[in-house]
């Protein structure tokens, strides 16, 4: 949440409540890793919390870019291999366990990719009133397809799964995204993740339903 410090605090709290939720809602091991992705969110969060308080503090340029680098791997390092995966591990569906491992293999892939580039290129951010701005310098040739390969790891599972009210999580994030891009094209990085609060609420109700239908 790019908004200010105490937003980005208030909204890592929120998702470790909701992430406890999410974790007593399990029942079997395999539904821990989806369970998990609030309590990422959280971290996320936690650390532009950091970020923030990093710009207002006016910190060595060592201790940001290393905030930085920790913030990028969760929004391009983490998500496109933990999305598919804990999703795959949810699916019962022999088919769909087979199409949900390729987009798993295929996200881990680019979260490699994308770990590459934040190792290779600079990272810089520019932060306004009330947002920040992720400067990554890494080639358009790569950061076009990988805009796409993200958007299938990420997204595309949940219209694969099997598991009721998954879809609904894909359509969340798809709306989130599309708001993002119109209002805070230049921000989306930072923004998108103000949804995330959304999107772990959903992760609880798909929970609670393979809860109830396991009983």
């Amino acid at each position: 949440m790019c908004f200010s410090t105490s937003a980005s605090f208030g909204s890592a709290i929120l998702l470790s409540i909701i992430g406890v939720g999410c974790v007593a809602n399990t029942k079997k091991k395999s539904q821990v890793m989806f369970a998990s992705i609030p309590f990422f969110f959280a971290v996320q969060q936690l650390t532009e919390g950091f970020i923030w308080l990093s710009v207002k503090t006016d910190n060595d340029d060592i201790y940001r870019t290393m905030l930085l680098h920790f913030y990028l791997i969760f929004a391009y390092v983490l998500w496109p291999s933990f999305v598919p995966a804990s999703i795959y591990l949810l699916e019962k569906n022999p088919v769909k366990i087979k199409l949900l491992r390729f987009i798993s293999i295929a996200g881990i892939m680019l979260s490699v990719s994308y770990a590459f580039f934040l190792i290779r290129f600079p990272v810089t951010m520019e932060s306004g009133i009330y947002h920040i701005k992720y400067i990554m310098d890494f080639p358009a040739s790569f950061m076009t397809f990988a805009s796409i390969a993200y958007g299938i790891s990420t997204v595309l599972p949940q219209f694969i799964s099997s598991v009721k009210r998954m879809k609904w999580m894909g359509m969340l994030i798809i709306l989130s995204y599309t708001i993002t891009l119109i209002f805070y094209k230049e921000y989306i990085i930072s923004v998108w993740c103000y949804f995330s609060a959304l999107v772990s609420v959903v992760i609880y109700f798909i929970l609670d339903k393979l809860h109830h239908s396991d009983e």
